[in-house]
């Protein structure tokens, strides 16, 4: 029964992730103050000195990917050591905000 509740939130997790990248991809597409934001990044600017090119938007790709794949072991291994008494929602809400307070 838990293997069948993890892997229908791994498939709602998967597909919320998918839609999340999406629209802010999307956002760029459609908000216009982000459309002129990016244009800056992407172009050689005067102040930038074209120092936001698409090397620098790969490795910001890079570290989100990395951050994700190191969160992921993170939960998986904490997730391994937690007995069935554990209240998950205070734990989660705990680590989001040291995840939150430490990444400031």
């Amino acid at each position: 029964m838990a293997e069948k509740t993890s892997t229908a939130w791994k498939k709602i997790l998967i597909i919320a992730y998918v839609a999340l990248s999406l629209g802010g991809f999307a956002a760029i597409l459609i908000i216009p103050a982000s459309r002129e934001v990016f244009k800056v990044l992407s172009t050689s600017h005067p102040y930038l000195m074209g120092f936001v090119k698409f090397a620098v938007l790969a490795t910001a790709g890079g570290q989100m990917f990395f951050s994700l794949s190191l969160a992921m072991g993170a939960m998986i291994t904490y997730g391994s050591y937690l007995s069935k008494e554990e209240n998950l929602v205070k734990n989660s809400g705990i680590i989001v905000v040291a995840d939150t307070r430490v990444a400031t």
